[in-house]
């Protein structure tokens, strides 16, 4: 999770023009403090990811052009996708770097929203049910999740309207 963190602050800081980034949530607040102390320790940041600035000046520019936040979060998962695909599997598998398809989070999300209708008779859009993604890398989960709800919320709406005025 530290390496993982290590490489892609950069990214988010810079895609969702936030350098707030790391001050504002809570677990990349906590995992700085970790890489601080390793950093003033064993070995400098900069140096250990200056064999990437290439790659981080191409997405910086390119995030620069980004205006919608959906097209963020597209281009977000693309470099993502691209990162781990490139990155050796090994590593990336004894480090926690996974990326998850979006398919893939598709499907889970709307298994997940089956089973809290079927066995609890909830929603993901359940003012009840808590979401919790705590190895969260482009968001993917969340983004969906919370798509999802808001889609199901309109559609309760618009059926609860359309049954009022009829």
């Amino acid at each position: 999770m530290l390496i993982q963190h290590l490489l892609t602050e950069r990214i988010f800081r810079t895609v969702f023009n936030n350098p707030d980034f790391t001050r504002r949530n809570v677990i990349a607040s906590e995992i700085e403090k970790v890489i601080d102390a390793l950093t003033s320790q064993s070995f400098s940041r900069e140096g250990f990811l200056q064999s990437l600035d290439r790659f981080y000046k191409a997405i910086d520019s390119t995030a620069k052009t980004i205006d919608d936040f959906s097209q963020k979060q597209e281009f977000l998962n693309t470099v993502y996708e691209k990162f781990v695909q490139g990155f050796s599997v090994k590593v990336a598998d004894t480090h926690g770097i996974v990326y998850t398809p979006v398919a893939i989070v598709n499907f889970m999300v709307r298994s997940v929203e089956d089973i809290l209708q079927k066995e609890f008779g909830k929603s993901l859009s359940s003012s009840d049910v808590q979401l919790l993604d705590p190895f969260v890398g482009t968001g993917n989960f969340i983004v969906h999740i919370m798509q999802r709800s808001r889609r199901l919320l309109w559609r309760r709406s618009t059926t609860t309207n359309c049954t009022a005025t009829r």
